[in-house]
């Protein structure tokens, strides 16, 4: 009898034993996959204070989509970036994705652009290591649109930039780009709130695309959290589009008596061409945040007639 106990005592013990590894198998098997088990050049996520943003950084994004390789889900990012008047071979570049509250810094692998050194017509700066592609698991990114951006350590130096391009991760794909969609929105009555700037209105036949950037804030409130809309206001119709935020440290730099975090007020627009009838259009600005709802037209007109834009 005591003989059986100890039995059915030890069969019991192995398996909560075998139960327990179960559970901290699933508990624990994302991390395990994702973060412990990396395949051959996957990017890491780093922890670094970025420097000031500076203008010295030339880039180019050639490449985001999904990839698989194994067992992971990855995001693939492809291009160069190089810091102006320095040797590229010496470089270490990072890809940075940031959103309105979030900035992952990704580590790269080089790949060699023979192709570069020809296109700037400059031999003298191993422009040929300026390559990077970017291979991280999809779970390590949240769904959002981020602006893309590049820091590169040389030696001791440190330079961190931003480019034109941004990464849009949805639940199922991962895209460069976006294009803005048409909001329906009940505009507020206008405010003398809204501090904003529209610096460039362009028209792209050839990706029958109308794009819309600048910058816009609240008066007294931190760009930080906060939706930018643009609005095309004709005599009879009104059409609303939604924006990506675009880091703007120079507006904040600018407006540094305000004592007010402005570095996310910038904002850029793409439009689908057909997206618009041809006519006359007055530039607006619709900010939506927690605080309530800001409208404003501003002193831009632009009229838009079948591949020709003339801005007033």
């Amino acid at each position: 009898m005591a003989k059986e106990k100890i039995i059915t005592r030890k069969n019991f013990l192995i398996h909560m034993s075998i139960l327990i590894s179960l559970l901290v198998y699933l508990g624990f098997s994302d991390y395990i996959f994702n973060d412990l088990l990396l395949i051959k050049g996957e990017s890491t996520l780093q922890k670094s204070a970025l420097p000031k943003i500076t203008s010295k950084i030339s880039c180019g994004v050639d490449e985001v989509r999904l990839t698989q390789m194994k067992w992971k889900n990855l995001i693939q990012i492809k291009g160069w970036a190089f810091i102006n008047g320095v040797s590229a071979k010496s470089n270490k570049v990072y890809v940075v994705l940031s959103s309105k509250d979030k900035n992952y810094i990704l580590s790269t692998s080089q790949e060699l652009r023979g192709d570069i050194p020809v296109t700037f017509n400059i031999n003298n700066l191993d422009l040929e290591y300026c390559g990077f592609r970017v291979l991280i698991s999809d779970e390590k990114i949240k769904n959002g649109v981020y602006q893309i951006g590049f820091y590169i350590k040389n030696g001791t130096k440190e330079f961190y930039s931003y480019s034109d391009e941004y990464l849009v991760k949805n639940r199922d794909s991962v895209s460069k780009g976006f294009i803005s969609e048409q909001q329906i929105v009940n505009l507020p009555n206008e405010s003398t709130d809204v501090i904003s700037s529209i610096e460039m209105v362009k028209l792209e036949p050839e990706k029958k695309q109308l794009i819309i950037s600048g910058w816009a804030f609240v008066n007294d409130q931190d760009s930080s959290d906060r939706n930018v809309f643009v609005v095309l206001k004709s005599e009879n119709k009104t059409y609303v589009f939604d924006s990506v935020f675009a880091k703007r440290p120079d507006v904040t730099k600018h407006f540094e008596k305000l004592n007010l975090d402005l570095d996310n007020s910038g904002f850029k627009t793409l439009i689908f061409q057909n997206a618009v009838p041809d006519g006359k259009y007055n530039i607006g600005i619709y900010i939506d945040n927690a605080k309530g709802s800001f409208f404003q037209t501003t002193d831009y007109y632009v009229t838009k007639d079948g591949d020709e834009l003339l801005r007033e």
